[in-house]
């Protein structure tokens, strides 16, 4: 049976600027890097902007990322941070993320911090932790990764900023939560904290004897327990998923989609060229044409699904996943990365 999708929206990116190192975890996997200028990413982009904006209520959805690390020059975060104004977004917007970035002295640091809220309007520093000191490290194979972004996140409490702490939950880093949360509370207590599993997708994909299980979900700590779960996460096993929420694997249901459309030095020419609409038909087209030739929600779980997984996946879409991976191994089949949910 054909997938019906419904196109909400499009996101525009670019894979400009490469981590300094590799997480164990890393939900995007092996990348291929652009070295498309920002001010032809920045043009394009504006043009969308200028389309959502002239469209009537509500608006088609736009998403806007110069990727994968926050390693490139002020200048250009100012005119991210320009782009995301001109979305409507708000303080929180004005991000960047520490994972990633070269290592810095405490001083350089300071000085790259304070750069960025004064020349870019930065208000906002994330951190993503996977457990205390040197088990985190492990996670993020990086020495001193842990102590690099702790001091980061003093330095940004002490310019004002506001800090998100993203913990990641898994079997081996659980024992480490409150310690961490302690060490956590000495820069501020008041940032905002939340528990994340491992997303299935990338490199996550081999860690599943690292999922936390039901019984893990259910003996948490107290203090562990407390900590509110990241935005839109249901941590549910796959038993649990495939018997309370049967909906969501019903092949009748329609999947509202934002379209993927990745900017590099091979497409930019003829993207420039053509208009929005056209852009985004051409782009539509192409999605519900992948998205037919995967197989059903129903053939997957009737193939894949194991009712006594008792792991734990923050949605259905990690475990449909899941089932795919298991259908191309087994066929041989494979789709364009970037198209579908499934192969993100």
């Amino acid at each position: 049976m054909t997938r019906d999708i419904e196109i909400r929206g499009i996101r525009i990116f670019a894979k400009a600027s490469a981590c300094a190192h590799a997480c164990a975890y890393c939900l995007i996997g092996p990348k291929k890097l652009t070295e498309l200028p920002f001010p032809r990413f920045n043009a394009l982009a504006e043009r969308f902007i200028e389309w959502r904006n002239e469209k009537p209520n509500p608006p088609p959805h736009v998403l806007i990322g110069f990727e994968d690390s926050y390693e490139f020059d002020v200048e250009i975060l100012a005119g991210l941070f320009h782009l995301y104004k001109k979305l409507g977004w708000d303080d929180e917007g004005m991000s960047v993320k520490l994972g990633g970035l070269r290592m810095r002295t405490e001083a350089e640091m300071h000085d790259w911090l304070l750069t960025r809220r004064d020349v870019a309007g930065l208000k906002v520093a994330h951190a993503s932790l996977a457990g205390y000191g040197t088990i985190h490290d492990q996670w993020n194979r990086r020495e001193r990764d842990f102590d690099f972004l702790y001091n980061a996140m003093r330095d940004a409490v002490g310019l004002g900023l506001k800090v998100n702490q993203r913990i990641f939950i898994s079997r081996s880093t659980i024992a480490s939560i409150d310690k961490l949360v302690l060490e956590l509370d000495k820069i501020t207590p008041n940032a905002h904290r939340y528990l994340s599993t491992f997303v299935y997708s990338g490199f996550a994909t081999r860690l599943e004897a690292e999922r936390i299980t039901e019984e893990d979900r259910d003996r948490l700590p107290s203090s562990v327990a407390a900590l509110p779960r990241r935005s839109g996460d249901n941590w549910l096993s796959e038993r649990e998923w495939i018997s309370t929420r049967s909906d969501l694997v019903s092949d009748r249901s329609t999947r509202s989609v934002t379209l993927s459309l990745e900017v590099n030095e091979r497409n930019i020419d003829r993207l420039e060229s053509m208009q929005c609409e056209e852009i985004i038909a051409k782009l539509a087209e192409q999605t519900r044409q992948a998205y037919a030739t995967l197989p059903s929600r129903s053939e997957l779980f009737e193939k894949y699904a194991d009712p006594s997984n008792r792991c734990i996946y923050a949605s259905m879409d990690e475990i449909e996943r899941k089932w795919f991976d298991a259908y191309r191994r087994d066929y041989n089949f494979d789709v364009a990365k970037g198209l579908t949910h499934l192969a993100a």
